[in-house]
């Protein structure tokens, strides 16, 4: 019988190795793809983004000129999902990303996109699809080399919110997000077509708050709209959850 797609696990015992196992793996992955032309990337924000993106920046200053060739001109960075706020508010996952990682000169030749978030919400997850299109291949849906995604405590991800319809608009491949009483904000973000289009997703995880979503997440027993992060599927999709023992489902 066909064995059962599963997702790797990479488990730190602290934040810190969590943190490290993550670059490590990052660096292979850059040198691994090196000759294959512009790299895509999709970037998430939130506390264990954070951590994960700092280690990152600090591993990358002390990298080869392999290494930060690579995640300078030689990857093109997107995300998976954004607030509708101005990229200067503490809340844009864009500013995050900036504040942390592209303020480096070690980024200045990167090439960027955040998503659109002036205008009307519909229109921009257009044209955020759009952009996607123009620089990604991958037939019938644009398909990128690697995705990095949070999961919330609730078991979200991007900003696909239990107790919604997580596959609402799914051929648009970006979708409008109404902002919840738990979630505010309106937001964009991908469906899970994209998500699951994606050559590798990875799941940056940190902390005891995670620790019920990564047992559901690894049990695989609920529905996507009970937990909207299963709906990334292994079995299109190579997933890989980096975490530290305070996430890990049995500590």
């Amino acid at each position: 019988m066909p064995t059962q797609p599963s997702i790797h696990w990479v488990l730190g015992s602290s934040p810190e190795q969590a943190q490290q196992q993550f670059w490590q793996a990052l660096a292979q992955w850059a040198r691994q793809n090196s000759g294959r032309g512009p790299l895509s990337l999709a970037l998430t924000a939130g506390s264990s983004a954070r951590q994960y993106f700092q280690h990152w920046r600090r591993e990358l200053e002390a990298a080869p000129p392999d290494l930060r060739a690579a995640f300078g001109e030689n990857t093109l960075y997107f995300w998976s999902d954004e607030r509708f706020v101005p990229y200067d508010d503490a809340d844009s996952n864009y500013g995050m990303a900036r504040e942390i990682l592209f303020s480096s000169p070690m980024f200045s030749s990167a090439r960027i996109f955040p998503a659109p978030v002036a205008g009307r919400a519909d229109d921009c997850a257009l044209a955020y699809a759009q952009t996607i299109r123009r620089h990604l291949t991958g037939e019938p849906v644009s398909r990128f080399d690697l995705i990095l995604l949070g999961i919330g405590s609730d078991g979200h991800t991007a900003s696909l919110f239990p107790g919604t319809d997580i596959y609402a608009e799914d051929e648009a491949r970006v979708r409008a997000v109404r902002g919840t009483a738990d979630h505010p904000h309106d937001r964009l973000s991908f469906t899970p077509s994209l998500l699951n289009a994606a050559r590798e997703v990875w799941f940056l995880v940190l902390g005891a708050d995670k620790r019920d979503a990564v047992a559901k997440l690894r049990a695989r027993r609920q529905s996507p709209r009970e937990v909207p992060a299963l709906a990334i599927d292994p079995a299109r999709t190579s997933i890989t959850c980096f975490l530290d023992a305070a996430a890990a489902e049995n500590g």
